[in-house]
């Protein structure tokens, strides 16, 4: 029994190559793949190269993967450290160079850019990842667990608020169930059948789990399920491409940053503008434009400002926020902070390309009485166009302008902000619209299903209004940042990462850009001059071109159903509010998605299970034939089934009844090598259903052995 295993195909290799690849694709979302992808995917690809060729020249299990091993490090070793070659002095350098990495990672949150410390980590744990599951996979024919190992990397992105490549995930996927195919080919897996089978099982619902997560955020209570966010304890960032699909960002009590003024609590914080939107997704902005001092400065695109009213001034220290824009009030104001910061009039941002946010201290001096309903019924000077009135094609333009033009219409409104002040109360308004983190957007045109769907969250009341302006040529954009926070003593407030929050800006001649709040009253408060806030009024009556006015009238619970707070009470806990009648409505359908791929992957590696048993049985009843059988009898171990009972035949001369065990026993170990899911064949019985005939098939097949044994020895004697 010690002759030497058959090899596995060369493919398993690439095959496991390939799901590699497809796991450090999973990251393409919190990730920039930059400038260490090339090198990673180099290595990877040679180290394929270099075991598929050296299993083809040798049948041992372990030399490959050492071989792999020392070649991994000898290249990372250069790659990513100061060193030239693998002595022990580069290895402590690339493990401290591995470290940098994993402690970037774990201060860092997405998207996180290319930086030079993600470099050795990924590189290195990509090889490893891949050098363990292809010796899992080749050597040891263990491809349930070299699946769920490969499967590992998707974890975080499905347990993380990160879009999910389906791609990627299907083609991990498929190699790994490639692999599975393979191996189940050859010779026994060394590993205990039922703990094999569990472990395949196992893989099989994290796979499944892979390719439903994509999915699952259109299922309506996904917002209900436990999501991790264990960056965010240390640095928060804000996706600033905002997809309505998604959540703004994951609901965190991570702290952002404190501020101390004696003015009361700021409505907003800004951080960034968005103008160009596609129809489902609001791309990050142009970088471009030009950067002005700071220092003493007015920071405000409209010049004609009263600069003797009142002012405020407000103290930031900024805690795990890492942002290269600064949290700006959304009102003329002043900054004073250092020279690396620049100011750009056109986004009205302060940025720095040199620095970041965190741990940042500086002091705006602010003037919160500028905006006034009356300042903003007068309109002076020229407009702005650009993509600030831009619709996209995909969106319905031709509705929405309708609905639009209705509105105000039925509102009265004869200015630009009485226009405003008409849509944001129509979507404030609790009889038509419903504020839910959960989304179930799936289409290109995401306004026109808000309006349909009557439910959604800032993003989406945001981006309805601004689309709703742009139809009436007013131009319109987003603004992202947080809500104002929470007292935490006389003076002082403190903003979380929760309060992530998003809103239109509307542009006003003579006056600038003007936050509105559209969101409900259950979430955000709407601005002191934006009067006759729909929670205090009457609501605005609904236009009847909406198509889906009635049914979604029907749907929506009424306006007493939902309680009014402070501006700090309601901060923006984007992801905390959810309705919690659909939770159980997600939770059903990942069980059942999960229990039915388990269920999938525990019968089909039963089968296998099985087979490998009756394989197992059918090679062990063959070798001990060839032990039994005298010396001149023993075939040749490179001799196939077929060739060693021609050779007995032709030695020893059997009984009727052992030529006949022989010619079962021979066609067994020949389903067993190269068919084992094809069923028992004629000397393994015909059921397969259950231990006790596996324990029968055993017996059976070592019967025929010693048949032909006994027979081949009494023949001889």
């Amino acid at each position: 029994m010690n002759e030497p295993t058959r090899r596995v195909s060369p493919a398993a290799t690439l095959l496991v190559g390939t799901a590699s690849v497809a796991g450090l694709l999973a990251y393409s979302d919190p990730v920039e793949l930059g400038a260490w992808l090339l090198p990673a995917l180099g290595l990877l690809t040679g180290l394929v190269v270099l075991l598929m060729a050296v299993r083809l020249l040798t049948r041992s299990r372990i030399l490959p993967t050492a071989l792999g091993l020392a070649v991994g490090i000898t290249v990372a070793v250069p790659m990513h450290t100061e060193e030239s070659f693998p002595t022990p002095d580069g290895v402590r350098a690339l493990l401290d160079a591995i470290g940098d990495g994993a402690a970037f990672a774990a201060t860092s949150v997405a998207p996180v850019s290319d930086a030079a410390p993600l470099g050795a980590l990924v590189t290195t744990g990509l090889a490893l990842l891949f050098l363990i599951a292809e010796h899992l996979t080749v050597s040891w024919r263990a491809a349930g667990f070299a699946g769920a190992l490969l499967l590992l990397p998707w974890l975080p992105p499905i347990v993380m608020p990160w879009a999910v490549p389906w791609v990627p995930a299907a083609v991990a996927l498929a190699a790994w169930l490639g692999t599975l195919a393979l191996t189940s080919m050859h010779e026994e897996v060394t590993l205990p059948p039922r703990l094999g089978a569990w472990a395949g099982a196992t893989a099989a619902a994290v796979g499944m789990a892979v390719l439903v997560a994509p999915l699952s955020p259109g299922v309506p209570g996904w917002g209900m399920l436990p999501q991790t966010n264990l960056a965010s304890s240390s640095s928060t960032r804000l996706d600033l491409g905002l997809d309505l699909r998604d959540s703004l960002n994951t609901n965190s009590e991570s702290i952002v940053l404190t501020y101390s003024t004696a003015g009361g609590p700021l409505d907003v914080l800004r951080l960034r503008t968005l103008e160009d939107f596609t129809g489902a997704d609001w791309e990050r902005p142009d970088d471009s434009g030009v950067a002005e001092d700071t220092s003493g400065w007015i920071l405000w695109p409209e010049q004609s400002l009263l600069t003797q009213q009142p002012t405020q001034t407000v103290s930031i220290s900024v805690d795990t926020l890492t942002e290269g824009a600064l949290p700006l009030t959304v009102d003329p104001r002043t900054v004073s902070v250092s020279d690396a910061w620049s100011y750009y009039a056109g986004s009205d941002e302060v940025r720095s390309d040199s620095t970041d946010t965190s741990g940042l201290e500086y002091t705006l001096v602010t003037d919160p009485s500028y905006v006034t309903a009356d300042r903003l019924r007068t309109l002076s000077g020229p407009d702005v166009a650009g993509e600030t009135l831009a619709i996209a094609d995909a969106i319905d333009a031709d509705r929405i302008g309708d609905l639009a033009a209705q509105i105000v219409a039925d509102a009265g409104a004869t200015t630009r902000y009485d226009e405003a002040v008409a849509i944001q109360n129509w979507l404030r308004d609790p009889a038509e619209f419903t504020y839910d983190t959960t989304v179930a957007l799936t289409g290109d045109d995401a306004v026109s299903e808000f309006l349909d769907t009557r439910e959604g969250y800032c993003v989406q009341f945001a981006t309805t209004m601004v689309v709703m302006a742009r139809t009436l040529d007013i131009p319109a954009r987003v603004g992202v940042g947080f809500l104002g926070g929470e007292q935490i003593e006389s003076g002082t407030y403190e903003v979380i990462a929760g309060n992530a929050h998003a809103w239109p800006e509307l542009y006003f001649p003579g006056t600038g850009w003007v936050r509105f709040e559209p969101t409900p009253a259950v979430q955000a408060t709407a601005p002191s001059y934006a009067s006759g806030d729909a929670d205090d009024a009457s609501p605005t009556p609904s236009p009847s071109a909406s198509p889906s006015e009635t049914a979604a009238a029907a749907a929506t619970p009424s306006a007493s159903s939902t309680t009014s707070a402070s501006p700090t009470a309601q901060a923006d806990q984007e992801g905390s509010e959810t309705s919690g009648g659909s939770g159980w409505a997600a939770w059903a359908f990942l069980a059942i998605a999960l229990i039915a791929a388990g269920a999938i992957g525990w019968f089909v590696l039963r089968r296998r299970q099985v087979s490998a048993a009756a394989a197992h049985g059918a090679e062990a009843a063959w070798a001990r034939l060839r032990q039994r059988l005298p010396d001149d009898a023993r075939w040749p171990a490179s001799a196939t089934p077929f060739e060693a009972a021609a050779h007995i035949r032709d030695t020893v001369s059997l009984s009727e009844e052992a030529d006949a065990a022989l010619t079962a026993l021979t066609e067994a170990v020949v389903s067993s090598r190269y068919a084992p899911d094809s069923g028992p064949s004629e000397g393994q019985g015909d059921s397969q259903d259950s231990v006790a005939d596996e324990s029968l098939s055993l017996e059976r097949l070592r019967g025929l052995a010693d048949t032909v044994a006994d027979s081949a020895r009494s023949h001889e004697s």
